[in-house]
């Protein structure tokens, strides 16, 4: 399957923690990274009071289930030391599933395409 994922952090080594995502990524069984863009930087959504994100997007393809990729990159950004802060916090490591193919998945978990 096709997948683009969204990347970002606004704390700390910002670039530091989105290339050691993208490393943990490309370790995945069945994953493989196909695309990488540049860095860009953003402003916070919501709470303003904070530094601004660096972003990047990763194509990858990967036989997982999208359920499963899901979980592996909630255990990435565990691994990766990210705090839960609550919708629209500061961030060490964010990883959020763009498009997982043509599908669209509707849940209390997963929202796919991703809509912010």
């Amino acid at each position: 399957m096709r997948v683009f994922l969204g990347l970002g952090s606004n704390v700390g080594d910002k670039i530091k923690f989105i290339k050691s995502a993208i490393e943990e990524i490309s370790k995945l069984d069945k994953t493989n990274l196909t695309k990488e863009s540049s860095y860009y930087e953003t402003e916070p959504w919501g709470l303003r009071e904070q530094d601004d994100f660096i972003n990047s997007v990763i194509e990858i393809t990967t036989e997982l289930e999208a359920k499963d990729l899901f979980m592996e990159l909630k255990n990435i950004e565990k691994k990766l030391h990210r705090k839960n802060r609550g919708k629209w916090e500061q961030r060490e490591i964010d990883i959020d599933i763009l498009f997982y193919g043509n599908e669209v998945l509707k849940n209390e978990t997963i929202n796919i395409p991703h809509k912010e």
